[in-house]
């Protein structure tokens, strides 16, 4: 014979089991300060936040690619590689969970600028 208690607990468990596939896929928000570092505006301070969706693509929520998509292909799971948007060519490196180091050079500007990024919680 099953218990109350026993009944409840299935219950929740199959409605926890028939829940998860649909809630919708999190996505990772990265955030932080950079600095320019060669080229105009050098020593200032500037700021960027980019989103890792499920699939591994990479989208810009704000900085000079704001709104531009990397693809999943052209960054490995860890986020690490380098990626080339128009005049600009983006380096990836993830230095730990909770640090990402990235670099923008802007070729036709010649400007570097280093961010470090860290996921927002």
């Amino acid at each position: 014979m099953i218990s109350l208690w026993q009944r409840t607990a299935i219950v929740s468990t199959t409605t926890l089991m028939l829940l998860i596939p649909s809630l919708p896929a999190i996505a990772t928000i990265w955030s932080g300060r950079g600095r320019i570092v060669r080229g105009p505006g050098q020593g200032g301070s500037v700021s960027l936040e980019l989103e890792k969706h499920q699939d591994n693509s990479i989208e810009f929520r704000s900085g000079p690619s704001r709104g531009k998509i990397i693809p999943s292909n052209r960054l490995n799971r860890r986020l690490n590689g380098s990626v080339k948007l128009g005049n600009e060519t983006w380096q990836f490196e993830r230095r730990s969970n909770r640090e990402l180091e990235v670099t923008l050079y802007q070729n036709s500007s010649n400007r570097i600028v280093e961010y470090f990024l860290h996921p927002k919680s």
